[in-house]
């Protein structure tokens, strides 16, 4: 049998188009390329255009335009223009044009502010998508490889002074080259947004009771996925002694565990001695000439895993490493959209 792993990295990147009240989705061959990783790996992909505040707003309700709360399902992250300009949220509740959301804004919404929404992705419960490579060497034409049948996993990594990325790690049920298959090695512009840097991060780290944005400093941030994406084996029939693609491992595992690293707090051994239910939301954003650009990590249900590892870290000041644990989410049932969204352990957001 012949199969090929391929490892990469690749940086977060929100898509050109801002998901405004009149944007028109990309979709098919027009779908960025984080998106189409993103989809394939953690199973879903929730993409609406946005809408405006409409009725009358609240810092954790508001009405959006007429027939346009669809495009808001529980458990959507979207931005909302307070008087801090464009903030994360997450749906909690869709009652027509009506939505809850968390966590609370610092202010109440003008009517008519608008609502940035952000591609949504999530771990959904099965998964059979698979990914298609093609790699080009730019000198020589007889090194071109192609790859299909893939599946794998990546994780998050954010770190002080760094560009977020995640990285890739993919099997392939089989490959043709290194052979001549006309691939163009034009250069082609990048069409996706800046990428993120940490340099503008916001951290929130609290109670799921509390519902009020509670800054938490944290100094970094690894976040592995649980995506359990396996090629499956078959005696005949097939590619390559391998029949289809499923999510199959490790299904009794939490979905992702977050490690992150911050100041000692005799708080986080409270925490862990309690199970608190905790919350967690990275955010990332950028201010950039087609306006804010956001990217967020949303971990809506988790509890701290294991004793807080206190010990010196730099400067001699005490620093404490923890684990958190996804759960799935239950703010929220998803009857009325998706309840897979609704209810799933961690979300990615970017746009």
């Amino acid at each position: 049998y012949k199969g090929a792993e391929v490892k990469f990295d690749y940086l977060v990147q929100p898509s050109a188009t801002v998901l405004n009240a009149a944007a028109s989705v990309p979709t098919g061959a027009s779908e960025p390329p984080l998106w189409v990783i993103m989809k394939a790996l953690m199973g879903g992909q929730s993409v609406f255009a946005g809408s405006l505040c409409a009725g009358v707003p609240t810092i954790n309700t508001t009405d959006v335009t007429a027939a346009q709360g669809g495009r808001f399902p529980e458990g959507q992250i979207c931005l909302i223009t307070g008087s801090s300009g464009l903030q994360p949220v997450r749906v909690l509740t869709r009652v027509t044009d009506t939505l809850s959301f968390y966590p609370n804004l610092a202010s109440i919404p003008a009517v008519g502010a608008v609502i940035i929404n952000l591609p949504t992705w999530y771990l959904t419960r099965t998964n059979t998508q698979s990914l298609r490579l093609r790699y080009a060497h730019a000198t020589d034409s007889a090194y071109q490889w192609e790859f299909v049948g893939g599946t794998g996993n990546f994780e998050l990594k954010v770190a002080r002074g760094e560009l977020a990325q995640i990285s890739v790690d993919l099997s392939f049920a089989s490959y043709t080259g290194p052979t001549a298959q006309g691939l163009s090695v034009t250069h082609v512009a990048d069409t996706m947004d800046d990428p993120f840097t940490s340099r503008s991060m916001q951290a929130y780290l609290q109670p799921i009771t509390t519902l009020t944005r509670v800054e938490y400093p944290i100094e970094s941030c690894n976040v592995k996925i649980v995506q359990s994406n396996k090629l499956q084996e078959t005696l005949s029939g097939g590619t390559e002694g391998y029949r289809s693609v499923a999510r199959t491992e490790n299904l009794q595992e939490a979905c992702a565990l977050i490690e992150l690293v911050l100041r000692a707090d005799s708080g986080l051994e409270t925490w862990f001695t309690d199970k608190e239910k905790l919350t967690f939301m990275l955010v990332l954003q950028v201010d950039t000439a087609t306006g804010r650009r956001v990217f967020t990590i949303d971990a809506p249900r988790c509890i701290i895993r294991d004793v807080p590892d206190v010990k010196a870290g730099a400067n001699g000041l005490l620093k404490a490493t923890i684990t958190l644990e996804c759960q799935l989410d239950q703010s929220a049932s998803g009857t009325l959209d998706n309840e897979e969204l609704a209810q799933a352990g961690i979300r990615f957001a970017c746009g």
